[in-house]
């Protein structure tokens, strides 16, 4: 009889169609599961040193050019409290030279050197305190003299740290959140760069993911980044869709010209960063004891290397 041999053919039929069905909703869900994004989540207790050195170069022309070369040690401990980062930050020590012949003095290091300050990071991951500058005014006072504890005290306050600590912050950790962790991935985003000597200066922003690394056995992701004050010069950087990504934006009206680039190696799965660079260059005008107002080229390099504890 065919109809038996009919109805177990419609029957595999169907069982084929809602598998295939099945496999083409469930594809969306496998691509998403995939392609990880970019977290902010290190372990309870992570501790690690940083090594930064960095040059920067003043030149307002003519014979008027000084070179200051520096290296800051630093402790990091990031600690969980609820939902919560309590990350601690202590400067241990640092080390300034000149081709001047004369060392340089930053009074603020001076002050800061061998404090433990505190930022919290809520659960959205957004800086949104600091404490452990119960004492310093009385380090302002102690280490500087007259003339400069005054006007350090009034630049020194826990709203302008917080403020520096979250343009770092929001131009580091918070750009890299919950894009996808996945190499040819690029967007624009905007971010305050400190210009030495100079002032704070409003960029674009255009950020890459340009490759892997295994890194101390993490596997890796390589971030490069470029600044600009119009973002049409980034379109070439960002690639396929760049154009899209700058449409409607304009450009950063400024004196102060401010171009960059930076990379960075992260840990996608915490952020973690096993090493970084920047080099940054700024044409500002700048006000100098002996000459008055001076337009100056500057520029910064900078590089960090990173030295992780074992977890205990």
């Amino acid at each position: 009889m065919p109809a038996p041999h009919q109805s177990h053919g419609m029957r595999i039929r169907l069982l084929s169609g809602i598998a295939c069905a099945a496999w083409l909703i469930a594809l969306p869900l496998l691509a998403q599961e995939q392609v990880p994004v970019l977290q902010y989540a290190p372990s309870d207790g992570t501790r690690y040193t940083t090594t930064e050195t960095g040059t920067v170069t003043l030149d307002a022309g003519g014979d008027r050019e000084i070179t200051i070369e520096s290296e800051m040690k630093g402790a990091v401990v990031i600690k969980r409290e609820g939902s919560d980062y309590l990350r601690s930050d202590t400067l241990v020590s640092f080390d300034l030279r000149s081709d001047s012949g004369k060392p340089p003095r930053n009074y603020a290091l001076e002050v800061l050197q061998g404090m433990t300050i505190t930022f919290r990071i809520d659960a959205d991951k957004r800086l949104v305190s600091v404490s452990g500058l119960e004492g310093l005014p009385k380090r302002i006072k102690a280490r500087t003299p007259p003339e400069v504890a005054s006007p350090l005290a009034k630049e020194l306050t826990e709203e302008r740290i917080l403020q520096l600590a979250r343009m770092d912050w929001e131009g580091s950790e918070m750009n890299l959140l919950g894009h996808p962790a996945r190499v040819g991935e690029a967007w624009l985003g905007l971010d305050e760069l400190v210009i030495p000597f100079a002032r704070t200066q409003r960029v674009y922003m255009a950020t890459k993911v340009t490759g892997r690394a295994r890194v101390r056995g993490r596997e890796c992701l390589v971030i490069r980044q470029q600044f600009a004050l119009d973002p049409a010069a980034l379109v070439g950087f960002l690639g396929e869709g760049g154009a899209k990504d700058v449409a409607g934006k304009s450009p950063i009206v400024s004196d102060c010209e401010v171009t960059g680039t930076a990379q960075q190696t992260v840990d996608p799965a915490t952020l973690l960063c096993y090493g970084n660079s920047k080099t940054i260059t700024a044409r500002a005008t700048v006000e100098l004891p002996d000459a008055g107002r001076v337009p100056m080229t500057i520029q910064e390099t900078t590089k960090c290397q990173y030295q992780y504890e074992a977890p205990k």
